[in-house]
């Protein structure tokens, strides 16, 4: 009677699990766990756990009612992290290794259709200095500059190449300094 959640916002990831776990997904509940994909964003959790039903009763897996603590969960697992999966795969624009469209997004239908470079295109200027202090830590005006200059931004190498034009090396040192 045991249930796992898979919780992810990235549908390829859920895809990967539900493939991997797929003798925990169809069966009667009597000898083992159900594993249930769940497509949600860990920060919505609240409000997607009581739409999930057992795979079974048909009943609430979290009743509303669970939300005050009387019952619910025994415990949580939550892998938080971007994965190398989604880092190699070039196609999901978040390799700065191998080019690919500027995208970043878990999903496509993650944050209503957004990728990266509608934002690196279309914010202003202070905007964008917000967001690559506070996500990216990234302080200095000159990469918000950089990306302004080097419009229109399409593909992560032209990222690359925009944050590269104000990231000069340090200069060589003597060994013996």
């Amino acid at each position: 009677g045991d249930i796992l959640l898979g919780c992810d916002v990235d549908p390829n990831a859920l895809k990967a699990a539900s493939q991997r776990l797929a003798s925990y997904m169809d069966h009667d509940g009597m000898t083992k766990p159900h594993f249930i994909p769940v497509q949600s964003n860990f920060g919505d959790l609240t409000k997607t756990l009581p739409s999930i039903l057992h795979p079974v009763t048909q009943n609430p897996v979290l009743p509303l009612n669970a939300m005050d603590g009387t019952s619910g969960v025994d415990g949580l697992l939550l892998d938080l992290g971007v994965s190398s999966h989604q880092i190699d795969t070039p196609e999901r624009g978040f390799a700065f290794m191998k080019d690919g469209p500027l995208d970043m997004r878990m999903g496509t239908e993650a944050i209503g259709g957004v990728t990266a470079a509608d934002l690196c295109n279309e914010l202003d200027g202070k905007e964008l200095q917000r967001i690559f202090t506070v996500y990216g830590d990234e302080s200095t005006r000159a990469t918000t500059i950089a990306i302004i200059d080097h419009r229109p931004l399409r593909t992560t190498q032209d990222l690359v190449d925009a944050v590269a034009s104000v990231n000069l090396p340090l200069p060589k040192t003597n060994e013996m300094d």
